[in-house]
């Protein structure tokens, strides 16, 4: 008798046992299964609806990279401080005060309390814009997949209609080797965990841009009326300006007249996939197909 149809006797036989007979594996002897190779997301119920009892993979393959990295513009920052000086031309008379903004002010009006006496402002040096200090890298990429094909073994199931999509399989000889009629050997692995990560990515230091600022002193809490001006302040400028009026300094405000953000070079250029994939038992199967 040709042995694909002792096996389909024998799986007569079992199933006529009862319905409720279900397969347990890896299997690890000579009863015939049903095997389903093809990518994951395509693999069918098992025929009439049994409970699968294995799942494996073969070929698998993953790139070592998880893709290149980038990096966001280094925008322009308005200028953070401005220091007054008792005499005019910011000379060492007197004690100097340094008036520091707030960390993330965006130059909006801000009152300065207490009020810097006109007896202590009579010149003050305006700190120049400035590129942010650093760019913000692009965030952590996945792992890449991995390819393969993905291995479904189902118990047999009698209606040979319901089971067209499958092989029918069974496992090898004792010596490894396939029997006559089952000789397409393909063997499988569980994959039981997958710690794959990816590398981080960063910055270098920004480099180009342009920042250009107004800074505005006013005698006031509400930015009403201006005292002086700073105009057109570059990256590199720290210029000092005599007070023209005896006013106290009440408030400041800030205007960025031109921002041109600079850029920075990503380090690594690429983010490396770190961690293994770790695999179970190779299974093999013999099949009819």
């Amino acid at each position: 008798m040709h042995p694909a149809a002792w096996l389909m006797l024998g799986a007569l036989a079992l199933v006529a046992c009862g319905d409720e007979l279900e397969l347990y594996g890896p299997r690890m002897d000579d009863d015939p299964v049903l095997l389903w190779v093809g990518r994951h997301a395509e693999a069918p119920p098992c025929p009439g609806d049994r409970l699968d009892y294995w799942e494996g993979w073969a070929y698998e393959a993953a790139s070592d990279e998880c893709g290149p990295c980038t990096c966001g513009p280094a925008a322009c920052v308005a200028p953070s401080s401005l220091t007054t000086h008792a005499a005019i031309r910011c000379d060492g008379e007197g004690e100097p005060l340094t008036i520091a903004a707030e960390e993330g002010w965006h130059g909006t009006c801000v009152a300065i309390d207490p009020p810097v006496s006109s007896e202590r402002f009579a010149s003050v040096l305006f700190a120049p814009p400035a590129l942010a200090p650093q760019c913000a890298p692009s965030p952590p990429l996945e792992p890449p997949p991995i390819s393969g094909d993905f291995a479904k073994v189902c118990p047999l199931e009698w209606s040979h209609a319901s089971w067209e999509r499958f092989a029918l399989c069974i496992t090898p000889e004792a010596d490894g080797l396939c029997r006559p009629g089952f000789t397409n050997r393909l063997a499988f692995t569980v994959r039981l965990s997958d710690d794959r990560a990816c590398t981080p990515c960063a910055c270098g230091a920004p480099t180009g841009g342009r920042c250009m600022a107004d800074v505005m002193l006013y005698g006031d809490a509400t930015c009403n009326t201006q005292i002086d001006l700073g105009a057109f302040i570059d990256q590199g400028d720290n210029p000092c300006h005599d007070v023209p009026a005896p006013l106290p300094l009440a408030a400041v405000r800030t205007v960025l007249t031109r921002a041109e953000s600079g850029s920075c070079t990503p380090t690594p250029a690429t983010s490396k996939v770190v961690g293994t994939v770790e695999r179970g038992e190779k299974r093999v199967f013999c099949c009819e197909k």
